[in-house]
């Protein structure tokens, strides 16, 4: 059948969304209905049910010990540690409940989300990592977030093969990297944004391949540049020593000089890399994607976001080397024709589960595994599970749940509200879609006031060395500069440094910061567009581009129309950079 393109209102938003003819056949091959909800929308919906970076104090219900978990105690879930999780002590098919055609499906699979054990953290074959989230064969991480096969990896959020890094966001392949922000390849180097292949550079912004350069922008294959101005090794060194990068005060100021150079630099519509047919941004060694971002080696998929090999997919926000995903957080290695997932490695033709693992023909199950044919935790045979599993599928269209805001939820849609146990300030959401407490809660989603430390500072803010000190000050609780007036960052108000962080900062010649991790983390968020596109004209009107007047390429971006920066195609970009 030879589909058209048709125009749909989005159940959520009533805003207008397009499903063109190559969309009808994903769903077709997957055998889904089309989506009823808008693709943002859809996204919200997923980051919904993924808090990063909000964690809470608890005990393992089986040994009893204290962990971190990012569950609110307002769930009520039963939370077990790394170990337990993993152990022989419980099974998770013992909690196995009977289908009831007379309730809604979301209903009994929200009841069973309340009885099965769940794991504290998101973490799978990585060590030393207790107190971070979403970390995938790595160690020694503390307090960072979506971390793949990386070391020493401190206070950042997605950080792929990289080592010793700290206060970074979005690096892959990079090593000893301080406050750095979308970089690859990348080494001995801090406050770097948009840039590759540097070493030993500071303040920089789309830069490619330079070493010892400092507060510059827009350098390809460049050595000692200070400025945007050639300098020979001598003065280089001589301008770098005199900026007293050691000084807290003295790397303020540079900051505030670097926001101004970012502004005033001219930027690329889109950094892509290595790929062909592709609209998003930050993809690389990519190919055939739409509405995409933060993609790596994937291709012919739609709506995918921090993905890495992943392929033919729709909706999906995390994932590894998977293929036939849709509606999916977090697809794990090894997946394929999975849809409506939250959390799931390994997850092979399966449905509506929540984080099982090496599993096979799966639907509406938790916490599962290395099994098959499993539906509410409860084991058949192959012929009894496909047989009930259409039964449930034509249920969930006859008596689909309707939530408190009419929004009917029926099979091919993921989890409601009712199935997600995060507040939209606690979930990712918040830093893809940031929205004030009234926002929030007039549109409907759950908000949840921060949970108040009970420490006081034994320093204050204004107290804080300028330049690194005694290691001593890793016994001593810090004030955050912030003093918790800062609501929308989840201040915590008091910090520590720990013993490794403080040899970091000594290392590197850094001073010890005066910011908690978690505003440090959303100040960084300034400089991080969001996965949105809209569709401009480039702004380049040089005579000397092949073009009379301005430009006039138009082209999909991440800059928004009321932005100042100068947003170039990429012709014009390469012309002006090269």
């Amino acid at each position: 059948m030879e589909h058209q393109s048709e125009s749909k209102i989005c159940q959520n938003c009533k805003g207008t969304f397009v499903i063109v003819p190559e969309d009808f056949s994903f769903y077709e091959k997957i055998k889904v209905p089309p989506p009823t909800f808008c693709p943002e929308c859809r996204m919200i919906r997923r980051l919904l049910n993924r808090n990063e970076r909000v964690l809470f104090k608890t005990n393992c219900k089986l040994c009893e010990k204290q962990i971190f978990t990012i569950y609110h105690p307002d769930n009520n879930f039963i939370i077990y540690c790394s170990l337990c999780y993993t152990s022989d002590k419980w099974d998770p098919l013992s909690f196995g409940q009977d289908y009831n055609f007379s309730i809604p499906f979301f209903k009994q699979l929200s009841e069973l989300q309340k009885k099965v054990p769940r794991k504290a953290l998101h973490e799978t074959m990585s060590e030393n990592c207790e107190y971070a989230n979403y970390v995938l064969n790595s160690k020694d991480v503390y307090l960072s977030f979506t971390s793949v096969d990386s070391n020493w990896i401190y206070y950042c959020r997605s950080a792929d093969r990289s080592k010793e890094c700290m206060d970074c966001y979005n690096i892959i392949d990079c090593e000893s990297l301080y406050e750095c922000i979308q970089v690859s390849k990348s080494y001995g180097s801090s406050n770097l944004i948009d840039s590759h292949s540097c070493v030993s550079s500071h303040f920089l912004f789309d830069c490619t391949n330079c070493t010892d350069c400092c507060m510059s922008s827009n350098l390809k294959n460049s050595k000692y540049i200070f400025r945007n101005q050639q300098l020979t090794h001598e003065q280089y060194y001589k301008v770098i020593k005199d900026l007293n990068l050691q000084s807290r005060k003295s790397r303020d100021s540079l900051k505030e000089e670097f926001a101004k150079v970012v502004n005033n630099s001219i930027h690329r519509f889109a950094h892509i890399i290595g790929s062909v047919d592709v609209v998003g941004d930050n993809i690389l060694r990519s190919k055939k994607l739409r509405n995409s971002f933060h993609a790596t080696e994937s291709e012919d998929s739609k709506y995918i976001m921090r993905t890495v090999g992943l392929k033919t997919s729709y909706d999906v926000f995390g994932s590894l080397q998977g293929e036939l995903l849709y509606e999916v957080h977090g697809g794990g290695r090894g997946s394929h024709n999975s849809h409506f997932i939250a959390i799931g490695n390994a997850t092979v033709d399966s449905e509506y589960t929540d984080f099982c693992t090496n599993v096979q023909n799966l639907f509406a199950s938790i916490s599962i595994d290395k099994k098959s044919y499993c539906i509410l935790n409860k084991q058949y045979t192959k012929e009894e599970y496909f047989k009930l599993k259409e039964k449930i599928i034509q249920h969930m269209k006859e008596m689909p749940y309707i939530d408190k805001d009419r929004l009917v939820y029926s099979y091919g849609e993921y989890f409601p509200s009712i199935c997600i146990p995060f507040s939209y300030n606690e979930s990712a959401a918040q830093e893809f879609f940031p929205l004030t407490k009234e926002e929030i809660i007039s549109k409907g989603y759950l908000y949840r006031e921060a949970v108040i430390n009970d420490y006081d500072a034994t320093i204050f803010s204004e107290d804080i060395s300028d330049e690194i000190n005694d290691q001593k000050i890793c016994n001593e609780t810090l004030e955050c500069k912030h003093k918790k007036i800062c609501t929308t960052h989840r201040c915590t108000g008091v910090f520590k440094i720990t013993e490794n962080e403080y040899l970091f900062y000594k290392k590197f010649n850094l001073p010890i910061p005066n910011l908690c991790p978690n505003c440090r983390h959303y100040e960084r968020l300034i400089f991080v567009r969001p996965p949105i596109l809209w569709s401009r004209q480039c702004m380049c009107d040089k005579e000397n581009h092949g073009h009379q007047g301005k430009c006039e390429i138009e082209f999909e971006t991440t800059y928004a129309p009321d932005r100042p920066e100068k947003v170039y195609c990429e012709k014009c970009y390469q012309q002006e950079i090269y």
